[in-house]
């Protein structure tokens, strides 16, 4: 066998092995989404939630359901059940806005613009894979300069 004809079979071997390996199924990887706050604006009692959701599977999720409950400063604010329909790719991130009635005791915690230690809550549920998540963030909001009422 000539050195041409090793070389041309020894390629054409690399190929297969890379096209088999393209066609090779990965296993689904499903993982708890990163359920957090990216802004929260106080009207009338009213909580203007913007919630993000990042889906941390390597498999896109449509979510349907979000049951949660929002602690601020240690205080129970309030809680809510979204009807979702939202898609979203694996290892990414969307977003959804709700409104939430806010109790006294969070009324009072936010009456001062100042930095919020906050708790979001819940269950996160999926209909396609068909699954549920418990979730649990611990995270920080800071006033909006030059906006009163909002934090981010």
């Amino acid at each position: 066998m000539t050195t041409r004809r090793a070389l041309i079979l020894v390629s054409l071997l690399a190929l297969d092995v890379l096209a088999l390996n393209a066609c090779a199924v990965r296993p689904e990887v499903l993982g708890t989404p990163q359920i957090l706050l990216q802004s929260l604006t106080v009207e009338r009692g009213t909580a203007q939630l913007r919630v993000i959701v990042h889906n941390v599977s390597n498999v896109p999720m449509l979510f349907d359901e979000l049951n949660y409950q929002l602690l601020l400063s240690g205080v129970t604010a309030g809680s809510g059940i979204l009807d979702l329909d939202l898609e979203v790719p694996p290892n990414s991130t969307d977003a959804v806005n709700t409104r939430l009635p806010l109790s006294a005791e969070a009324l009072t915690a936010l009456a001062q613009p100042q930095a919020l230690e906050y708790t979001l809550k819940g269950m996160i549920r999926s209909s396609k894979p068909s699954v549920r998540f418990e979730f649990l963030y611990q995270g920080r909001l800071s006033p909006n300069p030059g906006k009163a009422g909002t934090w981010r």
